[in-house]
């Protein structure tokens, strides 16, 4: 992993935040949860060849009652051809920038 590499407050609860992770990753495609947890999530992409690899750590952190913070931290590594590539340091990979902006867009309609 690379350390955080984004943080987002969303105007809601921690406690409701697993859900919205669920519906997240659902509308997000090739995005797949491989755990979710009242504190955090982990996330992968899913491929027809696995020659790409993106997992992303999600951590929660309540920062009051209807506002909770997420720190995503990354790691994007391919394997092609015999060569070895990893993504950019300090920056999501696109599945998880796409599954954080569906956190904000719900967070968003659930506050309105």
């Amino acid at each position: 992993m690379t350390g955080v590499v984004q943080e987002t407050e969303l105007p809601v609860g921690i406690g409701a935040l697993p859900q919205f992770v669920r519906q997240a990753v659902s509308a997000v495609p090739n995005a797949t949860a491989v755990e979710i947890r009242a504190d955090g999530a982990i996330l992968g992409r899913r491929t027809n060849l696995a020659f790409f690899v993106q997992t992303t750590v999600l951590s929660f952190h309540a920062m009051s009652r209807s506002s909770t913070r997420v720190d995503v931290e990354s790691a994007a590594r391919g394997f092609l051809g015999g060569m070895s590539r990893q993504g950019a340091p300090g920056e999501a990979p696109y599945t998880a920038k796409a599954v954080i902006a569906e956190l904000q867009r719900l967070a968003d309609t659930n506050a309105g």
